[in-house]
Parts: structure tokens; sequence; C-alpha cells
């Protein structure tokens, strides 16, 4: 066996947390906001003790699956008895209805972002929850109108009810209805849509990606952060490393959203930001987002790019031996991060691994690097 050891991690092994370069890159951005996040965070590892575990936010939280006795037409659409929530749809007349448009901030400029931004509510964001997936289980917490992206009325899905999503060639089935394109499904009076296993804020779109399908959920920036904050710290943190993060996220999020072609602006994942929905809000997370409203951290007027991570190693790395673009307040520094349980790690190669990953190089008796970053990578 080859041992490989390393004294670091590499944005793309974090595991945790984004995946990104750590907020100590920011206090370039002076004795502004960047030094305020960085300055808050390391007191709410180092100094200060653990609040009390929070308590959820949403005590009145549905059941984790939706369910209740199928009445599906087509047995395909059919939930597995007593696995997830069984469809119980109930078809609407045809009329001819035109769903709410969502309402896109065009934002052109940084400057045009502190303007539009009195409140997170006004931001809409558009998260890919699920992408591939052969079939998913969509429900909703209250009535919910199903329709075609034309407008067009299609049904509604009873409360606590759902029903099985699949493709079938290129149509989208969603329990007895069908579309070519996509259809969307909106909970009323401020309900909550149930996608795969977990329950979410706002509406989804739901769409055929190449031989599978693609989930969007359609949330305001207030009601995203709550589901990100508390998958990407624990909720019962400090309430200032909170702010902290709610600042970092709201920055991440604003400097990824795309032009309304796009399917969607983000990630679930820690390819972008972990956004848990309604099981990651507490209520200590609902302080962190309120009490750093609309707060972005800005670099010569624009909203920089506050990427992060769980941890570096003890060494971050800059934007441009990261991603070959220069940002001057992404530096490689010097982090705290020594007893993060990824500090350090070893990965052990057999012979056999390493030509198997490495084809055509033949049998490897030795490896070494030859050119590392000024961060030791």
């Amino acid at each position: 066996m080859l041992p490989l050891k390393t004294s670091w991690v590499s944005r793309l092994q974090v595991p945790h947390s984004l995946q990104r370069l750590s907020w100590a890159l920011l206090p370039p951005l002076g004795l502004g906001l960047g030094l305020l996040l960085f300055a808050q965070v390391g007191r709410g590892l180092l100094q200060a003790k653990p609040e009390a575990t929070p308590s959820p936010a949403l005590p009145a939280l549905p059941p984790t699956q939706p369910s209740v006795a199928t009445q599906a037409a087509d047995p395909d659409s059919r939930s597995s008895p007593g696995a997830q929530p069984s469809l119980a749809a109930t078809p609407l007349a045809a009329t001819p209805a035109t769903p709410p448009a969502p309402q896109r901030l065009q934002i052109q400029s940084p400057t045009q972002v502190r303007t539009l931004l009195p409140e997170d509510s006004r931001v809409l964001v558009r998260v890919a929850v699920v992408e591939g997936a052969s079939s998913l289980v969509i429900g909703t917490s209250t009535t919910a109108t199903v329709t075609d992206q034309q407008g067009r009325a299609l049904g509604q899905i009873a409360a606590m009810t759902s029903a099985r999503a699949q493709v079938k060639g290129q149509t989208l089935r969603l329990g007895s209805w069908q579309s070519q394109t996509a259809v969307w499904v909106e909970p009323s009076a401020g309900g909550y849509v149930y996608i795969g296993n977990r329950w979410y804020r706002g509406r989804l779109l739901l769409s055929v990606q190449g031989a599978g399908l693609l989930a969007v959920n359609y949330v305001n920036m207030r009601d995203y952060l709550y589901g990100v904050i508390g998958s990407e710290m624990p909720a019962s943190w400090p309430l200032e490393a909170l702010k902290a993060q709610a600042v970092a996220a709201r920055s991440y999020a604003l400097n990824r959203l795309r032009s309304a072609s796009a399917a969607y602006d983000l990630g679930a994942t820690a390819a972008d930001q972990v956004y848990g929905g309604l099981g990651a809000e507490y209520t200590s997370i609902h302080q962190a987002v309120s009490g750093t409203a609309s707060q972005v951290l800005v670099y010569q007027g624009e909203v920089a790019e506050a990427v992060y991570s769980a941890s570096s190693g003890g060494h971050t790395e800059s934007a441009v031996e990261t991603w070959g673009r220069s940002r001057p307040y992404l530096q490689g520094v010097p982090d705290f991060d020594w007893y993060g349980p990824n500090f350090q790690w070893t990965k052990n190669y057999s012979q056999a691994d390493l030509s198997r990953l490495l084809p055509g190089v033949g049998n490897v008796l030795s490896v070494a690097p030859t050119e590392t970053t000024s961060g030791g990578r």
C-alpha cells in the first residue's frame, strides 16, 4: 500500500458547509462587514458557550410524509403501500387559468441589488432540490393547484395527500395528469410542498430532465436562508455565529442568481449551499436571518463572492489558484481549524488502485508532488 497523508483538505473533498473557501479569506475587505464576519465566527467558535438546544421554528410542522388512502386512476402512479404517501388527487374541469408568474428581480448591478433588497422576501430563488430522479412523491400540506406551463388548470392535490411523478418517454406524469413540458404545484394559503422526502416552503416546478425529473423549489430569499443556515451550521451555535453564516449565505446566493432562461439558480447540496427545507428550521435560525435582513458583504461596490467551507486543513486557498479567477478579498491565509474533524486525513491507495485510476501509465511505483500552491496544496 502507498500511504498518502496530507495535513490539508481540498475544497472538493470537504463533505459539508459548501466545500468552498473559508471565510477566513474575508479580512481583506477591511474594517467593514468582512472583518466583522470573521470576528463573529471566531468568537462564536472559540469563546462563546453553545446555547441551549434550540426549539424547532415550526411546532406545527406537518408529519414526515403526507398519506391518505389511494385514489389513483392510473395504477402506475400509485405509491407503494406503506412506503411513500399515496395518490389522492382530484381532477378539475379544464378551465384555463393563469398561475402567478414568478417575480424575479432583474438585477443589473450591485448598486441596484442594495436598492432592491429592503426585504429578503422580494428576492426569488430557484433551487434544484432533485435532479435526474426516475420518480418522485409530491405532496402538499394544504390543497394545491396543479397547472401546466401554459396556465391551464390540470387539477388539485388535496391537503396531506400526494401524487407520484415520473417520466415515461418524454412525457411528464404526475398522478393521472401528464404534460410534455412541466407542471406547477402551488399550495394554497401559504402551505408547504413535499418533494421526494422533505417539506419545503414556496412552490414547485416539475419538469423533464433527460430521462429523469427536475424538481425546482421557487422560494423567496428569506425562506431559502431558513433552510440553509441550519443545514450549514448547528442551530445550537451562538447567535452571532449564525448571523455571520446568514450574511455569507445571502451574499453567496445573490452571486448565483441567474437569468430567467436558466432552469434554476442553485442546487441544494454542498456543491452550492446545503438546503434542507423546513426540516432545517429552528427559532435560532429565524432570529439569525431576521437579525441580518438584507445584509450582504460588499467589495468595491459589488456583492462579494462569500464562499466558505467546513475545514481548510489549516490554510485557505486563493481564488486564482482554485478557480483561475482573481478576487482580491479571496487570498490564502492561515486558518484556525486545527480541531476540526477533517483537519488531517489519510487515504491509502494500492498499486492496483493507482493503475486503475491512471490508465496507460503502467505500474505505479511511487507518487511525489512536483508543484504546490502557496497554501501547500
